[in-house]
């Protein structure tokens, strides 16, 4: 059987390859931008665009299932035309490719930002998506493409999504947006503890479930990967128990921080770089709460490791890999 992972050179598609080669699967790996970690692994690279329907079909000959990772994510206001081509039709295109190849399984990957945060009680499967005309161009995007795996399950598509919480861990190769915020913690960037905080998962605990769920999933079913909720405090004290970083004396809320919108971009415009923090980055903060991945452990047996654990591997990896000592602003 061959698996077709996209997206395979980030963060959570990197680590995927490496799990589906640790259960013996024969792998074959899209990314539009192959990179030495994933050409050093014992896998069939394609370089193709998820974009592009003539380079995504070629690699899709002989796959019996898919791993769907590949997607842009974007903390910017401004990128929706990026946003919808690789978000949505993207997800069309290779929704398309399983129907024309008889794919026998899809394993979509949308995001917890895909869900409506604002409704009540705890996130779970059943709390729905956010709206076509949702405010936050990613979130819109991630829940656009959703919608369009659930259409073609109704036409027949064995396919099941699966909703990442805050991912951290080793292997990203990029420092994307959780990762960062660790690295400007364990740097004692910030002068402040943001009153807030998030779900937040190891990205190889959510390689496994995924992993399990294409086993076991029945057509349509959908899984929470999450974690562990904490607050920034705590993500401090975990790296200043680690590492000896100082924490900030000071407090501030969410409502001073947005307070404080207008100054930063009005930074960022004067300095020509991203803003350190938008609305984007605020908005999941601003709404994180409880997450229940329960079914998840029910069905599927998923048992995410201590945050802890997560936290202390990662900062070794950056250790390892000789991380920047301050990433560039976090924004696009």
């Amino acid at each position: 059987m061959t698996t077709l992972v996209t997206g395979a050179a980030g963060h959570l598609g990197l680590t995927l390859v490496q799990t589906l080669l640790e259960r013996g699967e024969t792998v074959r790996a899209l990314d539009r931008r192959p990179t030495d970690p994933l050409r050093a692994l014992p896998v069939d690279v394609v370089q193709a665009d998820v974009t592009d329907p003539v380079g995504l079909a070629e690699a899709f000959v002989g796959v019996d299932r898919v791993f769907h990772t590949a997607a842009l994510i974007s903390l910017a206001m401004d990128q929706w035309p990026q946003l919808e081509a690789v978000n949505v039709e993207g997800v069309r295109q290779v929704v398309s490719q399983c129907l024309a190849h008889g794919v026998s399984k899809l394993v979509h990957f949308s995001s917890i930002e895909a869900l409506d945060l604002e409704a009540d009680g705890p996130v779970t499967e059943a709390t729905p998506l956010v709206a076509t005309d949702f405010t936050i161009p990613y979130g819109r995007s991630k829940a656009m493409g959703q919608r369009i795996v659930q259409e073609a399950v109704a036409q027949g598509l064995d396919a099941i999504v699966c909703y990442p919480t805050g991912i951290l861990g080793p292997n990203d190769h990029a420092f994307h947006a959780s990762n960062q915020a660790l690295i400007r913690l364990r740097d004692g960037e910030p002068w402040v503890m943001v009153d807030a905080g998030l779900d937040w998962v190891d990205v190889r605990d959510v390689a496994a479930g995924a992993g399990a769920a294409a086993d076991r999933a029945p057509a349509g079913a959908s899984y929470l990967l999450g974690g562990h909720y904490a607050t920034i405090e705590q993500l401090q004290s975990i790296i200043r128990d680690l590492t000896g970083a100082k924490l900030p004396s000071r407090r501030i809320t969410m409502r001073q921080v947005e307070w404080l919108l207008p100054l930063v971009s009005l930074q960022a415009r004067l300095t020509r770089r991203p803003p350190a923090i938008s609305k984007t980055m605020l908005y999941p903060l601003k709404h994180g709460g409880p997450v229940s991945h329960t079914r998840a452990a029910e069905e599927l047996g998923y048992a995410p490791r201590p945050l802890e654990d997560t936290i202390a591997d990662a900062l070794a990896w950056f250790e390892e890999v000789g991380t920047p000592k301050s990433p560039p602003p976090i924004g696009r």
